[in-house]
């Protein structure tokens, strides 16, 4: 079946889409890095960037978007030649239905003119209160959202906030299969944790959680392997069957282990409740699959437990038996954490445009179903009316953030909603984040 998968990658046409944002091409850079490291190299036939501004008019919001759209064409040419590129412009619409996809289909592979005009929803004004930055009270706050929301600079602003007003140590980490930590924080930011903003209270790190299970793996087997194979009395002993059953047993693992054994550590660096561990968790799917996960691993680890018990005379099944069992024990010291809500809180994120907030409904659904809870909700890259003047484009975009957000505050009366400014660059530095944490607004 892998065999199968790889000679289908081989020959498939891969599409690679991104936006002008830095993040985001940051991003492509180490998918593609990642890619071509593979055995063959899997290369990217086209390249989309999506949510493109070719024109700005009289519309400073639109004339950044302009330069930044092409200043990524020009990038993505050099850094992905020979693929097909392809632009697809943003209308201040969300595209639905067959006829906006069908204009969508041929503006962005044939290059002709949107002939699709979209009708903006009837909105009422969204009223605003000024309010200033959440300071984190529990010790494992965790932030989810879909990707490309902005979820990464709302952990590092919350992040940055606390660590000013509340003075406690501080390290922010993200599980996200591709991190952008580092563009936030314009350092290099690894699994090791490293002080950021030039202070050393102020902690990064961008867990490798694959490496971490591999670890993990790697000491069970090795204690595996030296008791299955060696001399007893005199006797030359090679259970060799029961060495692969059990490597075997490993390698069968629920999706999600290892990022869990990435929050497990991290559980290890909170020590105690004067210091905050903020959780940059990865795109809503995979977050929902992780925090999933912790009841699979019980499962998982039973299992083993069971099958090491058949050999518990033997030294080497106590010894990989307590490994197994002390990952089930952190396991349900994670799930007794994670459902306090004096010790933990789950923050969402999500932009103010109708597919992202389906995918937020549903979201908090599951939350609700995992006995989890998330209380407060930060909207991100909200268009206000002074900022839009007279641009059909922002107008017809700040009408969809209208209902959009009307429908979420009608739809979750007893959550806190923030609304958070769109900001026309992208936050980086120790400047940035303290003009973006200066305002904060709260929907009524």
């Amino acid at each position: 079946m892998v065999s199968g998968v790889r000679d289908a990658l081989r020959g498939a046409e891969i599409f690679l889409v991104t936006t002008s944002e830095k993040f985001s091409l940051n991003e492509s850079m180490r998918c593609r890095d990642v890619l071509s490291q593979q055995s063959p190299p899997i290369k990217f036939s086209s390249v989309v960037l999506n949510r493109a501004v070719d024109s700005s008019a009289d519309c400073p919001v639109c004339r950044n978007r302009a330069n930044a759209t092409r200043a990524a064409r020009v990038l993505l040419k050099r850094e992905f030649p020979g693929a097909d590129l392809y632009v697809g412009e943003d209308f201040g619409a969300p595209v639905v239905g067959i006829t906006g996809l069908g204009a969508f289909a041929a503006h962005v592979v044939d290059g002709k003119p949107m002939k699709w005009k979209p009708r903006a929803p009837k909105a009422p004004e969204m009223r605003l209160l000024a309010f200033q930055w959440p300071v984190l009270k529990t010790p494992l706050p965790l932030v989810v959202g879909k990707g490309g929301v902005g979820k990464t600079t709302i952990s590092a602003a919350l992040s940055f906030i606390t660590r000013a007003k509340s003075k406690l140590p501080l390290e922010i980490c993200s599980v996200d299969p591709a991190p952008s930590l580092d563009d936030i924080f314009q350092t290099d930011i690894t699994h090791e944790a490293r002080s950021v903003l030039g202070d050393r209270k102020f902690l990064a790190s961008e867990m490798d959680s694959v490496l971490l299970f591999r670890q993990w793996v790697a000491e069970v087997k090795e204690t595996i392997d030296h008791a299955t194979s060696g001399e007893v009395s005199g006797v030359h002993v090679d259970l060799s069957f029961e060495r692969r059953l059990f490597s075997e047993l490993l390698e069968i693992v629920p999706p999600g282990v290892d990022e869990v054994l990435a929050i497990v550590r991290i559980l290890d660096l909170l020590g105690g409740a004067s210091k905050r561990v903020v959780i940059d968790m990865a795109p809503t799917g995979h977050a929902l699959d992780l925090l999933r996960t912790p009841q699979r691993i019980l499962a998982w680890t039973r299992l083993l437990l069971k099958t090491l018990a058949a050999h518990r005379t033997l030294d080497f099944a106590r010894d990989a038996g307590v490994k197994v069992a002390e990952l089930g024990q952190r396991v349900r010291e994670l799930l007794d954490l994670l459902k306090d809500p004096d010790r933990s809180c789950i923050y969402t994120v999500m932009l103010p445009e109708p597919l992202p907030d389906r995918e937020t409904e549903r979201l908090m659904h599951d939350l609700g179903e995992l006995r989890l809870s998330s209380n407060s909700m930060f909207i991100n890259r909200v268009l206000f009316a002074a900022d839009v003047g007279k641009c059909q484009r922002c107008r017809r975009a700040r009408q969809w953030q209208m209902a959009t957000t009307a429908k979420l505050s009608r739809r979750f009366r007893s959550k806190t909603i923030y609304a958070v400014r769109n900001f026309p660059a992208e936050i980086a530095g120790k400047r940035a984040l303290r003009t973006f944490t200066g305002e904060l607004w709260r929907a009524r």
